[in-house]
């Protein structure tokens, strides 16, 4: 809306009109659709905001000052913290207006024509209020049809955000061929189907707060032109540019969250405000508690790295160089099993009092992919991070090499001169051969951290996808080793559904009698399974959205769709067995009952397999983000 000043005819006209029981102090604003007052209501005393649709308008159109006067009585009944009331819809003489409480603040276009992008956890806060407004709206039939940023208040002081001019709104249900040639609402903030003068629904004004989202997050439309018939087809055809690519401070989750409202398939939208919400506090859940004990395994596994490369190098180079001439194969040999023991016995080491402790491998994958999103999201804040031990491998390995090379130097230049002091040729020998031995295992040290430990976007992807990869288990068989069966931990981590499934079901087999246990042996094993692809496929779940906030990739899209259902059918299965041992247990249900649960289950781990093979062919694009469990088997060293 633009704002005005100075009273005009249209000012005064009305004023006459309501004399006596509104006091007109001045306009706030207009658009295509109406004129806004600030008014005094005379018999409460309150300040009041009017809006009236203008005189001309009503007289060419009587259809439309019908509408307006139904759609206004209709936003009448709405009553909800985020939309902004209507206490009154009224007409006198030539004027058809009605009457809102006053909200004193800004819009949410003024603020962001005068700031610009606005801070993350502000927007987050408007879409999720909005939307929750739009929800409650949608409920009783009632489509706004015009959401943008001017029809968005900011309450001065709150900071709550309200929704605002229904007056074009309509009820869903009463949309017909001839309203959808209508085309309403503002032109950059358009649904596609309403550019094309379609049948609007609820999603149509999920598609337009993604807009508002868009706009917000980074102070840009998402769609511009010279033209309304440019941006309109914009909408209609084109995808926008990535969230993220504007800024890299925006999450993931609340980048994913606005562009799927901005899809041009109402069915590929967030169904409801609602959903939108949801999807917005994900983004900013509040981060979870991680164990004292597993937040020490953390901290020690991270600090042992540079120290584990080390010696590795140490224990790999130093056999090898010393007996390089003599035996070089036993000298190969005999590294290999000292490089393994150098990195798997410090792991068995520090997992093995978490073992004592109760906890589990699916604990520490939980914690582990925990802390690592969470670094990642402070590094993001500190691009100039470098950390210490790699400056500190890096110094040593060019000092080392260096002092290397200069003994050797004055070796080779003593035997060209005859030098013949044995005892400073042996000093000279031994320093160099130390000197080198330090800066090669120095050197292959800062590789090992710069590849292993970086501190970008992938911050701990290796060691994920260690402990993700049946080296994580492998480690805790070996740690459990001598400990017997011990009761598991207090889950202080909140855990996916198929792991509290997986629990809960193993609970229920292990109460059963022997007998029964014997005859349903292979269900522990299909659980396993159920939750070893529940997780493959929650993994490859966040590497699509991840790689969706940076590409518009539609087959990557398509495979995030279809990974989703898949996830959806294994929880499902992993619940009917549980269902079926909690009947079992009840005495109200057979063992057959399982064994058809049983024989689902393997159909769609069969199913998962087939379809997670068949996804290679997407290998290319999500190279960098491939999921543990789908690569090769590492090696730990």
């Amino acid at each position: 809306m633009t704002q005005l000043t100075a009273p005009d005819a249209e000012f005064i006209a009305f004023q006459e009109a309501v004399a006596g029981k509104y006091s007109l102090e001045r306009e706030l604003g207009r658009g295509g659709m109406g004129i806004v007052y600030l008014a005094r209501e005379l018999r409460l005393a309150r300040p009041v905001a009017i809006k009236v649709l203008p005189r001309m308008l009503a007289a060419a159109r009587p259809e439309l000052r019908e509408k307006f006067l139904l759609e206004a009585q209709m936003a009448a009944q709405l009553s909800h913290p985020n939309i902004v009331p209507i206490h009154h819809v009224d007409e006198i003489g030539e004027f058809v207006f009605f009457v809102m409480t006053y909200i004193e603040g800004e819009t949410l276009g003024e603020r962001v024509r005068v700031r610009g992008a606005l801070p993350t956890a502000e927007v987050a806060r408007m879409l999720r209020e909005i939307g929750w407004a739009l929800a409650y709206a949608h409920l009783r039939g009632i489509v706004h049809r015009d959401v943008k940023p001017d029809n968005i208040l900011i309450e001065k002081g709150s900071g709550r955000a309200l929704v605002t001019d229904f007056g074009i709104a309509g009820a869903a249900r009463d949309d017909d061929a001839a309203d959808a040639s209508y085309v309403r609402g503002t032109a950059h903030f358009l649904s596609p189907e309403q550019a094309m003068g379609e049948a609007t629904d609820g999603r149509s004004d999920i598609y337009s707060l993604g807009v508002v989202g868009y706009y917000a997050l980074t102070g840009q439309l998402p769609f511009d032109g010279a033209t309304t018939v440019q941006v309109m087809a914009a909408h209609i055809s084109k995808r926008p540019r990535a969230l993220r690519s504007f800024s890299g401070h925006v999450p993931h989750k609340l980048a994913a969250a606005v562009e799927r409202c901005l899809e041009k398939e109402r069915d590929r939208r967030w169904a409801s405000g609602e959903k939108l919400a949801e999807a917005v506090d994900a983004a900013f859940e509040a981060p979870r508690e991680i164990p004292a004990p597993i937040r020490v395994w953390l901290a020690k596994g991270e600090a042992n790295q540079a120290s584990s490369t080390v010696l590795l190098g140490l224990m790999v180079f130093g056999p090898v160089a010393a007996t390089a001439y003599v035996h070089p194969i036993v000298a190969v040999l005999a590294a290999i099993p000292l490089g393994l023991s150098v990195y798997v016995l410090p792991e068995v080491l520090l997992v093995r009092p978490l073992i004592k402790f109760g906890f589990g491998l699916q604990d520490l994958r939980t914690a582990l992919q925990v802390h690592t999103l969470r670094r990642r999201e402070e590094i993001e804040y500190d691009h100039a991070r470098t950390p210490i031990g790699r400056r500190t491998l890096r110094i040593t390995a060019i000092v080392s090499l260096g002092i290397s090379l200069v003994t050797g130097l004055l070796l080779m230049s003593g035997l060209k001169t005859g030098f013949e002091n044995s005892i400073a040729e042996t000093v000279l020998a031994l320093v160099g051969g130390v000197a080198g031995t330090l800066g090669v295992a120095s050197a292959l040290g800062a590789l090992g951290v710069t590849l292993t430990g970086r501190y970008e976007s992938n911050f701990g992807e290796r060691r994920l996808k260690f402990w993700h990869g049946k080296w994580g288990g492998r480690i805790m068989r070996l740690a459990s080793f001598g400990l017997g069966r011990r009761t598991a931990a207090t889950p202080m981590l909140a855990q996916h559904t198929e792991v509290a499934l997986s629990r809960a079901t193993d609970a229920l087999f292990q109460a059963l009698p022997k007998a029964l246990r014997r005859e349903l042996k292979e269900v522990p094993l299909a659980v396993q399974r159920l939750e070893s692809e529940a997780s493959v496929l929650r993994r490859s779940l966040d590497s699509m959205d991840e790689l969706l906030t940076g590409t518009d990739d539609a087959r990557v899209r398509d495979k995030r769709d279809a990974a989703a259902d898949r996830l959806a059918s294994t929880v499902t299965a992993l619940e009917n067995i549980r269902l079926g041992l909690l009947r079992l247990q009840l005495g109200v249900a057979p063992v057959a009952q399982i064994t058809e649960a049983l024989e689902a289950a393997t159909r769609i781990g069969r199913e998962i397999d087939f379809r997670l093979e068949a996804e290679d062919e997407i290998g290319d694009v999500l190279k960098p983000k491939r999921i543990a469990n789908r690569d090769p088997e590492p090696s730990p060293v």
